[in-house]
């Protein structure tokens, strides 16, 4: 089931009946109603017939484009705009459309220029806006994007808007989401701006429902249902309030009105293409990855050309695998994920495009390749994370990929200042997989630097000198077991298999010394441990018989796990 976010994807769509001066007809309004529904279709068909009725009134071309933008059609969205600027050059609303999409994309200077450019039109004296509409839709679109927002640009803007104008309604609401953003852990403030807007009109739901966002977004039922059904008071079909209402009753495992409220929601916004993708989107962002998959898998058979569902197939397949221990979804999501790169522009493949792909190849056997080659792509991105690094790092450990994953941690630690142990002791048995064991030890030397107590270090250093022949090597292979014995053997059963390993290395190390007591001491604590150990019955026969140096070769090494 979808969560609520606390405010609408695409809130440069509130009820505005008047902008720039301009009185729209009752198929504007009627247009500007079904966008605030989320009835995207409906609301792209009137506006479409408007800029073929009213061709020069760029407002139209605005709200086609937020129309695509909510149908997931961002090229169309962009030929809107465009369209609405040469129909009428000095109208700001497609400005900011643009400049929306371009931080959609990532690019920061294209969209502040689009910005800016919707501000010029307005600028006093003082170089400042004079256009509370104007300033209020930049805001909103600077929060727009889900990842790349400019929120302090924002709230710029919009204080601006409210000194210009304290009592707007839609600047009020405005105010409260970009609140919410930018101060996340205290959302008193914009609560207050959202009933700020009520006092000022109480026949709107819209306020009335983001408050019930904040309250959704902290799972605090009470307040939520409360919320809401002011919100439904005032308007009992008021769609974004059926959602959050279907949302609170699946918090509150009230499964079959979740399921009810959220057809009431479907039939006052539409059973679209559009709204199924957008639900589908949500549910993953919910984490609702088999919901999700079942959403897209029923769009995908009225409609393949959407090549984001490709990518949102492959990411829910694999976490569909994960959780339900199917492995069986691991090839169709790669398949999906190959086939989303295969139709999309090169400009649009993202981080986690490559991230999921080295995950799923990584569920493949003989794919290694596909997988260290995947990783590599999402480290060198612009923006990339130093959590793929570790990832990366970790991954191809588990595939017995050595070296690569020394590099990969080798590569971690290069960028990072702070003391990471799990990782760093991850590493060093990673070199000692790889046989480099002079940095796997100067690596645990560095771990008992950092904590001294940490007891697994001193059992892999004499792993590592236990495979030298030098006396020098045994005599340090020999003290570092002891360490370990000493700091674990309180608690044998968490440590029993590398007590083990420790406990034979010493017996193997008196055997070389004819010291018949300290054989007999650690072979009695193997068999302590392990009382059908063959090779500690046979040692335990041999010590009244032959000769304690010809008891037994010396142990393999010991365990890396």
């Amino acid at each position: 089931m979808m969560i609520a976010n606390y405010m609408k994807r695409r809130s440069l769509l509130g009820a505005l009946t008047l902008l720039t001066g301009v009185t729209f007809a009752q198929t504007a309004e009627d247009g500007i109603r079904a966008l605030d529904f989320d009835r995207y279709e409906y609301a792209r068909n009137v506006f479409t017939n408007l800029t073929q009725t009213e061709p020069t009134k760029g407002a139209n071309y605005f709200y086609l484009g937020q129309s695509y933008l909510n149908l997931f059609k961002p090229d169309s969205a962009l030929w809107a705009y465009n369209k609405g600027v040469q129909a009428e050059p000095n109208n700001f609303m497609n400005y900011v459309g643009l400049g929306e999409l371009m931080l959609e994309d990532n690019k920061n200077n294209e969209a502040e220029g689009y910005f800016d450019k919707a501000l010029s039109f307005s600028k006093g004296r003082d170089g400042r806006s004079k256009d509370v509409n104007a300033l209020r839709l930049v805001s909103q679109a600077m929060i727009s994007p889900e990842e790349n927002r400019m929120i302090d640009a924002a709230h710029e803007h919009i204080t601006r808007a409210l000194e210009l104008d304290k009592n707007n309604y839609e600047a009020i609401i405005t105010a409260g989401d970009v609140s919410l953003l930018k101060n996340p852990g205290q959302a008193g403030g914009a609560a207050d701006l959202y009933e700020r807007a009520i006092s000022l009109n109480p026949k709107n739901p819209k306020a009335y429902t983001r408050i019930s966002y904040i309250w959704l977004s902290v799972k605090n039922a009470e307040a939520t249902n409360d919320a809401l059904q002011r919100a439904l008071a005032v308007d009992a079909n008021y769609a974004p309030a059926l959602k959050n209402l279907s949302e609170y009753y699946y918090q509150t495992r009230q499964f079959a009105k979740a399921k009810e409220t959220y057809v009431r929601y479907l039939e006052n916004s539409e059973t679209s293409l559009g709204n199924k993708k957008r639900f589908a989107r949500i549910l993953f962002r919910n984490k609702e990855y088999e919901e999700a998959l079942n959403e897209i898998n029923s769009i995908m058979q009225a409609d393949q050309s959407d090549i984001f569902l490709y990518r949102l197939m492959g990411y829910s397949c694999y976490e569909v695998a994960e959780a339900k221990k199917d492995t069986t979804k691991y090839k169709p999501g790669l398949d999906a994920m190959e086939t989303f790169l295969a139709k999309v522009n090169e400009k649009k493949v993202i981080i986690s495009d490559y991230e999921y792909i080295a995950r799923l190849n990584a569920k493949i056997s003989g794919n290694e390749a596909a997988v260290i080659n995947a990783f590599n792509k999402a480290i060198s991105m612009e923006g990339s994370k130093i959590e793929t690094i570790v990832e990366a790092a970790q991954v191809t450990s588990k595939l017995k990929k050595y070296q690569e994953s020394s590099d990969f941690y080798s590569l971690y630690f290069s960028k990072i200042t702070k003391n990471d142990l799990p990782n760093l002791v991850r590493f060093g048995i990673v070199c000692m997989n790889s046989k480099q064991l002079v940095k796997a030890d100067s690596i645990f030397n560095r771990v008992i630097e950092i904590k001294p107590d940490y007891s697994e270090s001193y059992f892999y250093k004499g792993n590592i000198n236990s495979t030298f022949s030098e006396p020098d090597k045994a005599q340090l292979a020999k003290e570092s077991y002891e360490k370990f014995i000493l700091l674990v053997e309180a608690t044998p059963d968490k440590f029993k298999s590398k007590l083990i390993t420790a406990y034979a290395y010493l017996r193997y190390f008196y055997i070389q010394k004819e010291d018949k007591a300290n054989i007999k001491l650690y072979n009695d604590k193997i068999l302590v441990l392990d009382a059908e150990n063959k090779e500690a019955l046979d040692i335990k026969k041999a010590l009244t018989a032959p000769p304690a140096s010809k008891m037994v070769k010396k142990p393999a090494k010991g365990s890396k796990k």
